[in-house]
């Protein structure tokens, strides 16, 4: 992008720390409002120690949702259903770092950022890591904020010892 928007970044840097935070407060349905109804929510697998799976479609994810309706689906089970792995619920702390502007042009800002999440449950403690890659859209209503239409989540652990959810990334 060149020389860096430093209120853009900012401002940038605000919604992906107010994005983990409601992850770590489980203001569940204050994170979906992040998201596009036509956002893209997707973890893609290793195909390899080096390769990602590049097509959701056609190879292994981790998680994939083509809309916001997978993620309301997800978070209504999280809410509504007593499963054995969220009862009780897990602590979880992210970081977010290393935020890069990649592009921004037309309302459209092209992010990617480093995370880490620390994640508590039952005596367990582990730590998952990766890279962020978001698609974010201005917010019209809020020029301060931002509507995210991709979001793509690259985990670095080489075991991933539990079912995957939305918390742990």
């Amino acid at each position: 992008m060149g020389m860096i928007d430093f209120e853009l970044w900012v401002k940038v840097s605000a919604f992906l720390s107010r994005e983990a935070q409601l992850v770590d407060q489980k203001r569940w349905n204050e994170w979906l409002e992040l998201f596009d109804e036509q956002c893209e929510f997707w973890v893609p697998a290793w195909d390899s120690d080096t390769v990602l799976t590049n097509d959701p479609e056609q190879e292994a994810s981790l998680i994939y949702y083509r809309t916001r309706a997978g993620l309301e689906d997800r978070v209504y089970r999280i809410e509504h259903t007593h499963a054995p792995s969220a009862t009780p619920p897990p602590r979880t702390i992210h970081l977010v770092g290393t935020i890069d502007i990649v592009e921004a042009q037309a309302g459209i800002v092209k992010v990617e950022a480093n995370w880490v999440c620390h994640w508590v449950w039952r005596k367990e403690f582990r730590t998952y890591a990766g890279r962020y890659d978001y698609e974010l859209r201005e917010n019209l209503g809020n020029r301060a904020s931002f509507i995210i239409q991709k979001k793509r989540i690259v985990v670095i652990n080489d075991v991933i010892p539990t079912v995957m959810d939305v918390w742990h990334i």
